[in-house]
């Protein structure tokens, strides 16, 4: 949850609370604000998102990848030329590069009231040579789109550049 909610109603409730105990408005609004800012503080480094951690990286029926890159639902070995991929059911698998025919970064593009620009939705489709599974859509969700989405943005034109020079040459 981001920092202002928490803040507000921490502050709401604690203002209330002493309200209720017989403390004057006044003073309620001023003492409640530290412990307010206190708690919005501690959500927001606990929120924050955690740095990924070197792992072998696993689907059904296959070796294990060990990651040269790595994201939240996307890893590459570039040494073997396989790719990791979760889609957006959660299904986990491994694919070789070759395997890849083709890739696209989607997003939607969405401003608020003051002009500022977002590219939200973030996700790269991946057409595989595949049957058994033509389509794979990834994800990029690392960051809040309501805050962040142009992060989000940043990290899958990454990866599209990632993977277009490792394929393309």
């Amino acid at each position: 949850m981001p920092f202002i909610p928490v803040l507000v109603v921490a502050w709401v409730l604690v203002t209330g609370l002493l309200l209720v105990l017989g403390a004057p408005f006044t003073v309620s609004a001023i003492l409640a604000f530290v412990p307010a800012l206190m708690t919005g503080g501690l959500t927001r480094l606990r929120w924050r998102p955690q740095p990924l951690v070197a792992r072998p990286f696993l689907a059904k029926g296959e070796p294990p990848l060990n990651a040269t890159y790595a994201s939240d639902n996307l890893a590459l070995d570039a040494t073997s030329g396989r790719l990791w991929l979760r889609d957006v059911t959660g299904r986990r698998l491994i694919v070789d590069l070759a395997d890849v025919a083709a890739w696209e970064h989607t997003w939607t593009d969405t401003s608020n009231a003051w002009g500022h620009r977002s590219r939200i939705r973030n996700e790269l489709a991946f057409r595989l040579r595949r049957l058994d599974i033509p389509t794979v859509r990834v994800l990029f969700r690392r960051y809040s789109d309501a805050f962040n989405g142009n992060k989000n943005f940043e990290e899958a034109a990454t990866w599209q550049a990632r993977i277009t020079t490792l394929i393309n040459g």
